[in-house]
Order: structure tokens, then C-alpha cells, then sequence
């Protein structure tokens, strides 16, 4: 965590502190593990709640930054990373949530009528 806050300059290392902190929380909670879209989706909503919303897009970014961190010390695959960077690029731009049409589309089956 702290060689990737040092690699920025030192207004951003507490931003690069704090995500850091939430991606690897989110995705190791219960010992090291695959990061996986849920991960980063339980570590966006962290991060959504602890920087200022002005602040959110920088805070997707700089998950991005930590991905390919991640990368380059091969924690992450190249597919994963580029998946879960998607993901980040996603909802910076106010992009719906991936899983939320997985429930509606169930949702949906539930309430289709049985012949």
C-alpha cells in the first residue's frame, strides 16, 4: 500500500492511501483472494461514501492507477485487470451497475406467468 501512495505526488497520496486500503479490504476481508467485480463494486460504494462526489471521478482513477500497480507486481492478470478497470471506468462516468441487470433480468423471470 505504501509504495503505490508513494508513487504519487503528495496531495494525491491520501486518495491513493485510501483506495488502496478499500480495494484490498473489500477483496482480502477473508484472507488473499482473486479481486473480483463484486470486490470493486463494494470498494467504489466504500469510497463513494469518503470522498466528496466532486472527488469520486479522481477516486475511479486512481482505482484504475491501482490496477495496473496491481498488475505490474502480477497480484492481478492482465484480463482482470482490464475487466475490473472497465468496471471503474463504468461507474466514474455514472454508468448503471453490471449486476443490477442480472437481479432485474431474474426479477423479471419471477414474474412471468408459468403455461
Amino acid at each position: 500500500l505504501e509504495e503505490f501512495a508513494k508513487q504519487g505526488n503528495a496531495d494525491e497520496r491520501a486518495l491513493r492511501l485510501s483506495v488502496a486500503e478499500a480495494v484490498l479490504e473489500s477483496a482480502w476481508s477473508d484472507g488473499p483472494q482473486p479481486i473480483t467485480p463484486e470486490h470493486l463494486d463494494e470498494a467504489l460504494e466504500k469510497l463513494g461514501d469518503l470522498v466528496a462526489e466532486s472527488d469520486f471521478a479522481k477516486a475511479t482513477q486512481t482505482v484504475e492507477l491501482l490496477l495496473t500497480f496491481l498488475l505490474s507486481k502480477h497480484v492481478v492478470g492482465r484480463e482482470r485487470a482490464e475487466r475490473l478497470s472497465h468496471l471503474a471506468k463504468t461507474a466514474s462516468t455514472g454508468g448503471a451497475d453490471p449486476f443490477e441487470d442480472e437481479a432485474q433480468d431474474e426479477d423479471d423471470a419471477d414474474d412471468e406467468p408459468i403455461n
